[in-house]
Formats: C-alpha cells, structure tokens, sequence
C-alpha cells in the first residue's frame, strides 16, 4: 500500500500543478496573483457542488483538455487534492510525481489544462464547493485512468 504525505500548498510547490489563488483587497487591478484561465471550446460553468465524503484512497486520476479547473471550499473548511503535472500521453503519471496538497478555506486552487487529479477530500460526510470549468467538462473533455496500485493518505491537521 502507497501513502501519500501532504506537500506544503505553497505557489512554488503547485506550481507545476496549478497555481493558488488567495485573496486580494477589494479593488485591487488583475495582477500577477490572479489566475489565468484557459476556457475555451464551451461556455463557462460556475456552479455550487454538493460533495458526499470519500475515504481517502485514490484508484484512479483524471484530467481535462480543453480547460483550466478552479476549485474552492464553500464551507470555509480545508480539503484535499491529489495532482500530478499535466502530460501529452494518456498513461497514468509515474507515482513519483503525484502529490497530495491541503488546500485553505479562503484560497482558490486553480488546476492547469490537462492536470491529473483526483478530490476534492474531506473528512465531513458532505461539503460544499464553488467550481469555474466548462459547461461540458465532465461530459465532453474528462479522460480517467487507473493507477496501477491505489494510493491512500489521511486527513491531516495544518502543519
């Protein structure tokens, strides 16, 4: 059995990834801490997900194509993501580079066009989360693949 350890949620270490996005004072000018979001092909979606709880084991990943994903806790409670860099090939990522990541209330995790991911992951029976994709992300641009053994990890407190 593969456990996976959380990688600190610093810029530098989701770089690869996706990129965070925290929170700025009102007012304040598109900048460098703003996403940059790829939505092209559909329209977008911005919605509210009701999530029921999964253990936290990861069979499988999956990725999108077409669009870059945000996700954000709507509860203001931290969550789990497990990621792996974006690739050309359809193939599972190698092991040694999926990451899990604890994300904070507060802060908007925003996924790169074609990164492996598997979560949102909580330890409540159900949450709730805001979500910018497509309108067709999980219809029309979603490839999944199994890993070869599943990987597994706990809900850890903030280090």
């Amino acid at each position: 059995m593969t456990e996976l350890v959380p990688t600190p949620s610093t810029p530098e270490l989701l770089a690869p990834y996706g990129e965070l996005v925290l929170p700025v004072p009102n007012g304040e000018d598109f900048g460098s801490g703003d996403a940059e979001l790829v939505l092209d092909g559909a329209s977008p979606r911005f919605w509210s997900m009701a999530a029921d709880h999964r253990a936290p084991t990861v069979p499988a990943l999956a990725r999108h194509l077409r669009c870059s994903q945000c996700l954000a806790s709507a509860d203001g409670r931290p969550w789990w993501i497990v990621l792996a860099p974006p690739q050309s090939k359809p193939t599972p990522p190698d092991p040694a580079r999926i990451r899990l990541f604890r994300i904070e209330p507060g802060v908007i995790l925003k996924l790169h066009v074609g990164t492996w991911h598997a979560g949102p992951y909580f330890p409540e029976a159900r949450a709730t989360f805001f979500l910018l994709e497509l309108k067709d992300t999980n219809s029309r641009d979603f490839t999944e693949v199994a890993l070869p053994e599943p990987l597994h990890f706990a809900f850890a407190p903030a280090a």
